[in-house]
C-alpha cells in the first residue's frame, strides 16, 4: 500500500481513500511491475535518500572516516538503510479492507 500512496501523491491525490483506488486500480501483476520499477530506477523520497546518503558520505570521507572505495560504497549503504531496521513489515490487505477500514463499504 505505501507504494500504492507514493504513486497516488505524485498524481496529487492526498486523501487515503484516493490511495485505495490507486492501489485497486492495478492487478497483482501490474504491482510486482511497479515494485521491481521503483527498485530499478528509484524516485520521490527514496530517490532523495540515495542522494543524501552519498552527500553525508562525501563529508564523512573527506574527513577521514572511510577508507577506499569499498569503505564509501559501504558507507553510503549503511546511511541510506539506516531506518529500515526500524520498520515494520507491510501487512498485506485487499483493497476491500482498506477500504472498511476507512468506512467506506
Amino acid at each position: 500500500m505505501r507504494l500504492a500512496a507514493r504513486l497516488a501523491r505524485q498524481e496529487g491525490k492526498t486523501h487515503p481513500k484516493e490511495w485505495v483506488d490507486v492501489y485497486d486500480s492495478h492487478n497483482a501483476f501490474e504491482w510486482a511491475v511497479q515494485m521491481v520499477l521503483s527498485k530499478v530506477e528509484p524516485w520521490g523520497d527514496e530517490r532523495a535518500d540515495i542522494r543524501e546518503a552519498r552527500n553525508a558520505a562525501h563529508i564523512i570521507a573527506s574527513n577521514g572516516g572511510c577508507e577506499g572505495e569499498d569503505g564509501f560504497k559501504e558507507l553510503v549503504k549503511a546511511l541510506r538503510e539506516y531506518l529500515l531496521c526500524q520498520q515494520e513489515p507491510e501487512p498485506v490487505v485487499g483493497a476491500r479492507a482498506l477500504r472498511q477500514a476507512l468506512g467506506d463499504s
